[in-house]
């Protein structure tokens, strides 16, 4: 499979000098699958000539040009009804896009917790310092933390889904059956 995957935008001394970057762990993780990595060029990238099966948007902090990037490639991937799935930041995006609320939260960021999915209970790395506040529109929740906050979210119709933790920085990575089936 073909998988379109954004990548981090950063920026040299805050400013003009910026270079995108994908994590190394996602080839390994995704070994089996081609990776287009997409540059976070906003509007000034020919869309119409990417040729994808799957759209990930990998974790990382926000930016302009990533969020406009990834804003267009959502749109594009769900207009051709391909599959959409969200790591970490990207789960957050795709909860953004789908119209639902993130919020704040505390005690996330570089640890671990414990969360209760398909009926059993996992323990899963934690980088972040965001929480899906509300559920964007037609969004269900799949995996939940010991508070009750999602952490792994889909869409009722369409393939669209989002994983608040990072299972490519796992040895044994922990995924919904769902996404699983399209990524492993």
């Amino acid at each position: 499979m073909i998988i379109a995957i954004t990548q981090r935008d950063h920026k040299i001394d805050g400013k003009s000098h910026s270079f995108d970057s994908l994590d190394r762990s996602w080839y390994y993780f995704l070994k089996k699958h081609t990776l287009v990595p997409v540059p976070n060029m906003g509007h000034d990238f020919d869309y119409d000539n990417l040729k994808f099966d799957c759209l990930l948007i990998t974790g990382g902090p926000d930016s302009v040009d990533r969020n406009l990037t990834e804003n267009i490639l959502f749109a594009y991937a769900v207009k051709q009804n391909k599959p959409v799935i969200g790591i970490c930041h990207g789960a957050f995006a795709v909860n953004d896009l789908t119209n639902g609320i993130n919020g704040k939260i505390y005690g996330h960021h570089d640890s671990t917790h414990q969360i209760n999915m398909e009926g059993s209970t996992y323990i899963v790395n934690s980088h972040h310092s965001q929480f899906i506040k509300t559920l964007g529109k037609n969004m269900t929740t799949m995996a939940v933390d010991e508070d009750g906050n999602a952490e792994a979210i889909k869409h009722k119709d369409y393939p669209i889904y989002g994983v608040v933790w990072h299972p490519e920085w796992m040895d044994e990575p922990v995924l919904p059956k769902e996404v699983a089936q399209i990524l492993l």
